[in-house]
């Protein structure tokens, strides 16, 4: 994962609980990701991506680079 990658999905987001574990679970079902107990704090669950949801988020990220210098907004 790229430090640009990480930076966005370690940034804060402003979601209702309910969407976010939506999309995680979609996300998790798609075998994108996965959850991840803490070993130091029982309320918490850590999601990091899977080696396939990596992959995607590079070809969307690609992708979108490239509609942006395409477009001139990049």
């Amino acid at each position: 994962m790229t430090s640009e990658h990480r930076r966005v999905a370690e940034a804060p987001f402003s979601w209702h609980h309910h969407s976010a574990v939506g999309l995680v679970d979609r996300l998790v079902t798609k075998r994108l990701a996965v959850r991840e107990r803490s070993t130091t704090d029982r309320r918490r669950v850590l999601v990091r991506l899977t080696p396939q949801g990596i992959r995607l988020v590079e070809r969307v990220s690609a992708r979108t680079e490239m509609n942006c210098d395409a477009s001139g907004r990049g």
